[in-house]
């Protein structure tokens, strides 16, 4: 099962940037979503928000893109975290909006599964923390994906 929710997560991630982070063209994320899903954010947002369902994800995503005057994310690394979670690491990089500077940083996330439907999603500040979250730690031979 384990591969299968890396597996899951992979394919959700990649509508999310089809879509690019806008929420209304996410609907092939949230065929993997479940609709109560938890989507934390506190650690890395200033607003220290967790937002709840489907509609609270969109929320989410909308407040995202009106910083935003470009945004890309590439992800790196999926790594099977054990009892339904799967750890993510994402390069995320952009352009404030009413800036020409590009910003960049690389985060962790743990993304938890139930019965193959997504129902939380917790963001970190680096891989490290989001592993740490699990149990595990950097110095773990930890499979790529």
């Amino acid at each position: 099962m384990s591969q299968e929710n890396v597996e899951i997560v992979r394919r959700a991630i990649d509508a999310l940037i089809s879509a690019g982070y806008d929420p209304h063209r996410v609907a092939d994320f949230f065929e993997f979503v479940d609709s109560d899903i938890e989507y934390d954010i506190s650690r890395t947002n200033p607003e220290t928000t967790i937002y709840r369902g489907r509609d609270g994800v969109g929320d989410a995503l909308e407040k995202w893109l009106e910083t935003w005057g470009a945004f890309e994310a590439t992800p790196l690394e999926f790594i099977d975290a054990g009892q339904d979670r799967v750890v993510t690491v994402i390069h995320e990089r952009g352009k404030l909006k009413g800036s020409e500077a590009w910003v960049e940083h690389t985060r962790g996330a743990i993304w938890t599964l139930e019965d193959r439907r997504i129902v939380r999603y917790e963001e970190h500040q680096d891989r490290a923390s989001a592993l740490e979250a699990t149990g595990l730690r950097e110095s773990r031979e930890l499979p790529v994906g």
